[in-house]
């Protein structure tokens, strides 16, 4: 059999079990497919060791170190918990229901509910007793989010399996990757399981962006709006800065940084999709590398929770700057005489009111400065009004330090730079 074909058929059973987890199937079945995605997942490596010989084949030995093994403590929670459910019990699976509450520049966890495999409660039951606790707050809308969070319910410091097991899922991948084409395999079974996989991987979605129900709570009515979201699925790779530059570089000949690039490439796919955008985040790393998050909302709660999101991941690893693009309204020349009774109207009732739109930009860099850039979507009609708008903005302009709605991120730079 070829070298490659029994660690590509086992990685694949794993990734096909992960996909059966759902919020919505019980917890016999979840804890299941977690069990069976922790022995798959480690017998990749294992059968892959007996198909080249050994695990002290060269090139084995160099993927392990260069890629697999980078982060260990991801290696060791995954191997550490496929012994425990191989020897021991199933995964002790625990759900957490939180529900967080957001303002412009913080969150705050309001309320948490525990379940296990003993005890599951519907969510409609503890929306009721939310809802009955809003009815207090003074003020017109309410923005928070009802989340699932799965640990392992012997984990003290309560850390999403998801995270281990995400990050996990795509050093394999990588490594898988980078072992084929080492061994130069390019049988056309070996290459058919890898395109599945390829497939499989870019539509597993992240459980933080899956198992998360946005919601605006409307004083006035007592009722909840339910949002809608969308993710573009993408995953967690880093790309060369270069490439995108390039990419950028086909569409204008002028000299640009990144952050002017990355403005001119939005402003540019704006125009093109008739004035519609997906809010998008580039995370550029400190190897001159970047991600991106690209999502649309119908409730700025979504915008809140991505953004406390991305804070955590400022905090975690060696981001550069943050960059963010989305759409902005603003309401000029409101009657002073009546901002008062304006100030109390919710979002959708203020919405009505609205005389510009703005296509917003934001740069965060890590000393924790903001550079912001607000253009008129009135003047983005076509590629000249672009290249017109690009000539007027200055990106290197002195720094805004509040920008109230990138607080969390600004935080977590100012957070990682102390620890």
């Amino acid at each position: 059999m070829n070298k490659m074909i029994p660690a590509l058929q086992k990685f694949y059973n794993a990734l096909k079990h992960l996909n059966q987890f759902s919020t919505e199937s019980s917890f016999f079945d979840n804890v299941g497919s977690i069990d069976v995605f922790l022995s798959e997942y480690r017998s990749t490596t294992l059968v892959l060791q007996t198909s080249i010989g050994g695990p002290d084949n060269p090139i084995y030995k160099k993927n392990l170190d260069n890629i697999l093994l980078k982060d260990k403590e991801v290696i060791k929670w995954l191997n550490d918990n496929r012994v425990i459910v191989i020897h021991n019990h199933p995964f002790k699976l625990k759900k957490i229901f939180r529900v967080t509450i957001y303002d412009s520049a913080n969150s705050v966890i309001f309320k948490q509910y525990e379940q296990n495999i003993e005890f599951d409660e519907p969510i409609g039951n503890y929306l009721e007793e939310i809802r009955n606790t809003f009815n207090e707050i003074k003020v017109p809308d309410v923005y928070f989010s009802a989340q699932y969070l799965y640990v392992d319910e012997e984990d003290s410091k309560e850390r999403s399996v998801f995270d281990f097991i995400e990050n996990g899922v795509v050093i394999m991948w990588q490594f898988l990757h980078a072992m084929k084409k080492d061994l130069n395999d390019e049988s056309k079974t070996s290459n058919n399981l890898m395109r599945e996989i390829d497939v499989m991987i870019q539509h597993i979605p992240h459980r933080w962006m899956l198992d998360a129900l946005d919601y605006c709570y409307y004083r006035s009515t007592d009722t909840f709006e339910r949002g809608e979201s969308f993710t573009l699925s993408i995953p967690d790779v880093h790309i060369p800065v270069d490439f995108f530059m390039k990419e950028v570089k086909q569409l204008s000949p002028t000299d640009m940084d990144f952050y002017e690039a990355f403005i001119y490439l939005h402003s540019f796919i704006y125009i093109k999709q008739n004035h519609h955008l997906l809010s998008t985040f580039f995370l550029e790393y400190e190897d001159n590398t970047y991600q991106m998050i690209t999502f649309s909302a119908s409730l700025r709660t979504t915008m809140y929770r991505y953004i406390n999101r991305v804070s955590k991941m400022v905090f975690d690893n060696d981001i550069a700057n943050v960059y963010l693009v989305t759409e902005m309204i603003g309401y000029q020349g409101v009657d002073i005489r009546h901002l008062t009774d304006f100030l109390q109207l919710n979002y959708e009732e203020r919405k009505p009111y609205r005389t510009v739109t703005y296509l917003t930009f934001y740069k965060v860099t890590s000393a924790g400065a903001i550079f912001p850039i607000m253009i008129d979507t009135d003047n983005l009609i076509d590629s000249l009004s672009v290249s017109a708008v690009m000539g007027k903005i200055k990106t290197t302009e002195q720094p805004r330090q509040v920008s109230i709605m990138m607080t969390p991120i600004v935080d977590s730079f100012k957070k990682r730079r102390s620890t």
